[in-house]
């Protein structure tokens, strides 16, 4: 239920009600709805249809141009959003901006007065993985958790604010350490010192004067702070957390689960739940002062949803009967000085019904869990625009300035482990809002090789491999490794969100690929063939020759000046100090002959070695060295 109150004066008497929107396209609606208590023939706008895919929405909350929504669903628009979601109302659009998904229901979501947040009560513990016990304040924009782990022992179910005050309800024992009994005050993240009300049974609703001065709480109790008190409901002072003395016995049910304010102040009216024989399946009209019952309407189920505005009291629920009679189907408009039932019908497909009545700029936001109504699609959510509760949209909350940098961590292979292709280098991604990209660097340790963007071969060109990913809080990601060569690897992975963000390369992630079953895991072997002497006179050649048990793909020499400790560079006429090495043409083969070609090297002690690399790429070792002279 969002609890926050909103007291609206009562205007001149216009319309009591006539259109009902399903929030986008204008669309006729069937004759069955016609009948509204001033007799227009309202308009639908459809929208939610598609876009707005969620199971049981129990609470909404308005700030600047959204409504926010909370309750029990996992995705909304196509994207995984848990239990809570934004509605951008310019566009009647899911704001995917906006994530604060929680691991539980949230029973309630009110908006902060100073528009700095917005508060998420239920049952759970963490939002956005960030660990937050059943209550929490988050960023309007990013939905990024903006309070303390408050901490809270149980599910929190109903909230109400006057300025810088507000108030939880819930079945909880402990708000931030102190002890609080199923009611707490809270100010500037703080437990509201000597402000305590304890109570005996769940607390579901809360409800403020329009000042702020007194504090309507309803639930399953019987007694605040050990004594006998009202049941079902209580008055309570806000400057002093004291009871009013109020007997309200006609409250003879097991649960109030919802109550409203007429415009004046001066009665209560209440949806309680349980069994008929038991007080329950009623609304009821109760005089403030006196706590007399005015009058006593009943359902054919439990009413759970109260909003009151120009005379009319509105009640939502899984009801289809008024006083016994079947009547409207789950929404009703009840004169709120006779408790008579207006002529209207809103017909809605739902086995709970309506969980929430809500004033908006908009009109009257209706939800619950419902599909259809009228036999038109609107999920979980719809509005009356001919409601007006004289409230101007505010302007957007600022934007916020995401500054926290995204994570990025391998999974698989464990480091350290050898695996057999295929394999799939996988990992996965985090971030306090979104991730946006990911990128990962593979590197052969043996040969320096990347691998390249394909995922399937190698080269010395550094490359990395962005892998497709789901954007949201956490993203897994996997890389499919095949036709790699065997040997020892070296991964690095970066990650960037939405707002820009991005990680440094990660601290390097080791693995090795092992040779497969029947694998070429032979290594070639190579050798120079002694010169007559040991001595080359210039211009001449170095030959050797190289084998495998499959094919040569590669040789390699180095040859060095003895004396001068150069090289000789890779056109085999030159001498530098540089390392260099000179790849001979080969015609490849098991068995494969080599030669180069040496000219105006200068005379001195050399020096050579060989290496081989097969189509497996399997190296040997450089060969042992040969000496010869050059003349």
């Amino acid at each position: 239920m969002v609890t926050t109150v909103l007291i609206l004066r009562a205007r001149v008497l216009a319309a009591l009600l006539a259109i009902a929107l399903c929030l986008a396209l204008l669309a006729p609606i069937s004759p069955a709805f016609a009948a509204t208590p001033d007799g227009q023939q309202p308009n639908w706008m459809q929208g939610f249809d598609d876009d707005l895919d969620v199971g049981s929405i129990l609470s909404t909350t308005y700030l600047g141009d959204r409504v926010y929504i909370g309750g029990s669903f996992t995705s909304a628009g196509g994207t995984p959003h848990a239990n809570a979601a934004a509605i951008h109302m310019g566009d009647r659009r899911i704001d995917h901006g906006f994530m604060a998904n929680t691991d539980g229901t949230v029973h309630s979501v009110l908006a902060a007065t100073d528009g700095s947040g917005i508060y998420i009560g239920g049952e759970f513990t963490t939002i956005n993985g960030v660990a937050q016990a059943n209550f929490a304040k988050v960023d309007p924009v990013t939905g990024q958790v903006l309070s303390p782990n408050f901490g809270v022992t149980g599910p929190v179910m109903a909230m109400a604010n006057h300025g810088s005050r507000l108030y939880i309800g819930g079945d909880f024992n402990e708000v931030l350490g102190v002890q609080r009994k199923d009611i707490a005050a809270l100010e500037n993240d703080a437990v509201v010192g000597g402000w305590k009300v304890n109570t005996n049974g769940k607390v579901r609703d809360l409800k403020l004067s329009a000042d702020g001065s007194e504090l309507y709480a309803a639930g399953t109790f019987t007694a605040l702070d050990q004594v006998q008190a009202p049941q079902r409901v209580a008055r309570i002072l806000t400057a002093t957390g004291d009871a009013q003395p109020w007997d309200v016995a006609v409250v003879n049910s097991w649960v109030v689960i919802d109550v409203a304010l007429s415009d004046d102040e001066t009665v209560l009216y209440i949806a309680a739940g349980g069994l008929p024989g038991q007080g329950g399946n009623r609304t009821k009209a109760i005089d403030i002062a006196t706590g007399a019952q005015l009058w006593s309407v009943a359902h054919g189920g439990d009413p759970q949803a109260l909003l009151v505005h120009e005379g009319l009291v509105y009640v939502g629920g899984h009801f289809q009967k008024y006083n016994g009679a079947y009547s409207n189907a789950r929404l009703e408009a009840i004169d709120e000085t006779t408790g008579i039932s207006e002529p209207w019908d809103p017909i809605l497909n739902s086995r709970f019904g309506i969980w929430e009545l809500d004033v908006s700029p908009w009109g009257m936001l209706v939800a619950g869990d419902f599909t259809r109504i009228e036999g038109r699609s609107t999920r979980g959510i719809t509005v009356f625009p001919q409601l007006d509760f004289g409230l101007a949209p505010p302007p957007p909350p600022p934007p916020a300035v995401d500054t926290t940098f995204p994570t990025g961590a391998f999974t698989a292979p464990l480091a350290g482990q050898a695996v057999t292709l295929p394999a799939t280098l996988a990992g996965t991604s985090t971030d306090n809002i979104s991730v946006a990209t990911v990128k990962v660097t593979v590197r052969n340790r043996d040969t320096k090789d990347y691998l390249q963007a394909d995922g399937q071969s190698v080269a010395s060109t550094w490359a990395k491999i962005e892998p497709a990913i789901t954007p949201g809080p956490s993203a897994s990601w996997s890389i499919p490794l095949a036709g790699l060569p065997a040997g020892n690897y070296r991964a690095r992975v970066k990650t960037m969100d939405t707002a820009g963000n991005e990680t440094s390369w990660s601290a390097n992630h080791d693995f090795v690929i092992s040779p497969g079953v029947g694998a070429d895991i032979t290594a070639p072997t190579g050798s120079i063939t002694a010169l007559a002497g040991d001595q080359l006179a210039m211009p001449g050649s170095l030959t050797g020759i190289a084998t495998d048990d499959t094919s040569v793909a590669e040789v390699r020499l180095t040859i060095r000046n003895r004396d001068t400790k150069d090289y000789v560079q890779s056109n085999g006429q030159s001498v530098a100090p540089g390392w260099a090495k000179l790849v001979p043409a080969i015609a490849g083969g098991p068995s494969t002959s080599w030669s180069v070609a040496l000219a105006a090297l200068p005379p001195g002690r050399y020096q050579a070695r060989v290496k081989v690399i097969d189509t497996s790429l399997n190296e040997s070792s450089w060969s042992t060295s040969y000496n010869f002279t050059v003349l």
